[in-house]
């Protein structure tokens, strides 16, 4: 919950930063498809270790200073597989993603990258007792000039307290992107 409040206070900051020192420029942002699959490594709950899940998710990345871009990301596609009889849970959601190039000049090559997002899901996981959930994420990656990128990260997710029951889900994944 406090890593939440935090990347979310950070992200307003930089916004509002940027919007005041050069206005972020719209007109030269990429867009970006990605697809990423993830494995938890750990639960509250230990149900949850050792599932699979992946994403699909569209993404909008604008510069906010020379080596700072802000993503504004929509992922239409969360499948995750809780295995035995408790099955596939399905899902949608929306958030941004904040990337630091080492690069700055083509924003590519390495950078480290943080995010957050909000999604809701068909059926509630379990040992929770809600269906909408943050996931956020911290991790590191090199996008080539052609435009290809790959990123390795750390994920976890919870509703935050937002409800009675909370399973928090710690994952390692990797992410392949094409931007355009």
């Amino acid at each position: 919950m406090y890593l939440m409040r935090g990347l979310c206070a950070l992200a307003l900051l930089c916004v509002a930063t940027a919007a005041q020192a050069q206005g972020l420029r719209f007109e030269d942002g990429r867009w970006k498809l990605e697809v990423a699959g993830y494995h938890t490594v750990s639960a509250s709950d230990s149900t949850h270790r050792g599932e699979n899940y992946g994403t699909l998710t569209l993404e909008y990345e604008v510069p906010m200073f020379q080596r700072m871009t802000m993503g504004l990301r929509a992922t239409p596609l969360f499948i995750y597989d809780e295995g035995g009889s408790a099955g596939k849970i399905y899902g949608a959601g929306g958030g941004l993603a904040f990337r630091y190039y080492l690069n700055g000049q083509t924003r590519s090559g390495l950078y480290g990258e943080a995010g957050s997002m909000l999604f809701w899901h068909n059926k509630e996981f379990t040992g929770s007792d809600g269906r909408l959930d943050f996931a956020s994420m911290a991790g590191i990656g090199y996008r080539w000039e052609a435009g290809v990128q790959v990123s390795v990260r750390y994920e976890h997710i919870s509703n935050g307290g937002l409800f009675k029951d909370n399973v928090n889900i710690n994952a390692i994944g990797v992410a392949v992107a094409y931007t355009f």
